[in-house]
């Protein structure tokens, strides 16, 4: 056997023809506990045998899926890696520039105490307060920022930071987010 799949499966055939030479037990013997041992060895390693299988599967799945919807990413200028987006939370932008870092780059950041910046880590403008970001972000979303979008879509859909809960408005500004694949 070349793999380990092949090895799994030449020890479920070697236990099955084992199996099938031991005689009938129809009573509580000493030979039907060893018969019923040997079972469960059989049956664990058919149940190991269809999962790998069965993962196998998937892996192809996802691959096929990712061929036909490539991930979204953006780069994290800090990791210098490509980020793969799965949701709003995966980046964290900044008002100043609209620009943003990982997820893991801000919890480093949260590790070593600092709460809030005084200057952004990338354009290196001084970090606006809560009421200045949210005019900035609402000029980014209406500039085209995918992730400013989906922010005042939340806003609106929450009826947080100022906004009035209005699903419409929520439901657009989700739906042009969308349109940037965010």
């Amino acid at each position: 056997p070349s793999t380990p799949l092949e090895k799994l499966k030449e020890e479920i055939d070697a236990k099955r023809r084992f199996i099938s030479t031991l005689p009938p037990c129809e009573n509580r013997s000493e030979e039907g506990f060893f018969k019923a041992k040997h079972l469960k060895i059989l049956a664990q390693k058919e149940e190991e045998y269809e999962l790998i299988l069965e993962s196998q599967r998937v892996a192809l799945v996802v691959r096929e899926h990712e061929e036909l919807h490539p991930p979204i990413t953006e780069d994290c200028p800090i990791y210098l890696e490509d980020i793969r987006i799965k949701d709003v939370d995966s980046m964290v932008h900044f008002a100043c520039c609209g620009n943003g870092y990982c997820k893991d780059c801000h919890n480093v950041v949260r590790c070593q105490g600092i709460d809030r910046m005084p200057s952004c880590p990338l354009c290196r403008a001084e970090c606006p307060t809560e009421e200045e970001s949210k005019i900035m972000i609402e000029q980014l979303a209406a500039d085209g920022r995918s992730w400013a979008q989906a922010q005042v879509g939340e806003w609106y859909l929450n009826g947080s930071d100022g906004c009035p809960v209005d699903k419409r408005k929520a439901l657009k500004w989700f739906e042009l987010a969308v349109e940037k694949r965010n």
